[in-house]
């Protein structure tokens, strides 16, 4: 049985008793929505990050030196316009690696914060891809802008993959087993189902974890919210 210290006398009590046995204080408990809105907070501003500039990776993946990611997010400032081509060509395909080891990984593992503050990091450089060579009037250039803009579209869908993931297991770590997917042709809806779902903790999801505004910064649409069974609330965005 855990066991914590009362706020009032520090007498050692259950944490399922419903009041102090020594001084009688009642045990003040927080819902087990309340102990993820931390981590909540987390996404939201990891999914915040960047995403003005454009309209993960594993924990134990090394990082790439600091020059070598500046030259590769910002292939206009190289000199040689063949040097700048050829950085944005590697760009986009370590970005595309990044896609088939992530969507292979989310197979097993539950996604992570690293992996959305990386598909943000990757929607700038594609975007700045995008920009430099989509009109030019060189074949392979506006080749690689148009396929920058494709891996875009990819790259947005399976970061609302990877959130809808990371967000279930802190769901999960906290005791509640509820299953959150991106679902939809596009990824757009945020769909959350939880046996006890109820309007009070719809209320809750709404308004004191914030769902909308970390859905909204991803290009989710709606959220839908379910037991499994015949109660649903949808919320447009």
């Amino acid at each position: 049985m855990a066991m914590t210290a009362c706020k009032e006398c520090k007498a050692k009590i259950s944490t399922t008793a419903e009041a102090c046995p020594q001084c009688g204080a009642k045990v003040k408990k927080t819902s087990g929505c309340a102990l993820v809105v931390a981590g909540l907070f987390v996404l939201i501003a990891l999914a915040a990050l960047g995403r003005g500039c454009t309209d993960s990776t594993p924990p134990r993946r090394a990082a790439a030196p600091a020059p070598a990611r500046a030259a590769a997010a910002e292939p206009a400032k190289a000199a040689d316009p063949a040097v700048a081509l050829s950085l944005a060509k590697k760009a986009v395909e370590e970005i595309e690696a990044r896609l088939k080891s992530n969507e292979e990984r989310l197979k097993k593992y539950y996604g992570t914060t690293g992996q959305v503050k990386q598909a943000t990091a990757d929607l700038v450089r594609l975007a700045a891809i995008k920009g430099l060579y989509e009109k030019s009037d060189k074949k392979d250039e506006k080749g690689l802008g148009a396929r920058a803009d494709a891996l875009m579209t990819r790259v947005s869908q399976q970061q609302r993959d990877v959130f809808a993931s990371a967000t279930e297991e802190i769901f999960i770590k906290s005791g509640m087993d509820i299953k959150i997917t991106a679902a939809g042709a596009k990824k757009e809806q945020l769909r959350l189902k939880y046996v006890l779902m109820s309007q009070p903790l719809v209320y809750k999801f709404q308004n004191d974890a914030k769902l909308p505004e970390q859905a909204r910064l991803l290009g989710f649409k709606k959220i839908v919210y379910s037991d499994g069974y015949d109660a649903t609330w949808n919320v447009d965005l």
